[in-house]
């Protein structure tokens, strides 16, 4: 009995614990913020991600897209929005 005792807490800190584990990325999420910019900037195809796929994983495209564009010489980036338009 009294190691029932002194075990239900600590096993209960435990589970309190796992909780706070599994819940601190749910709660760092800030894609809720940048939603505005994204859909302020985003073309069809990543509209049509975020649809179909969640908000996420569209952000995550979208953001790769805006750093590839700075990496790209001029020339490159006029290139290529001609053929994301199309």
């Amino acid at each position: 009995m009294l190691l029932l005792a002194l075990g239900f807490p600590l096993v209960l800190l435990a589970l309190l614990a796992l909780m706070e584990w599994i819940e601190a990325p749910l709660r760092s999420d800030d894609s809720a913020r940048r939603l505005p910019a994204f859909l302020d900037s985003a073309g069809p195809d990543e509209i049509e991600d975020y649809v179909r796929d969640g908000l996420k994983a569209a952000l995550d495209r979208h953001w790769l897209r805006q750093r590839m564009r700075r990496l790209l010489p001029v020339g490159v980036q006029s290139r290529t929005a001609k053929t994301d338009s199309q």
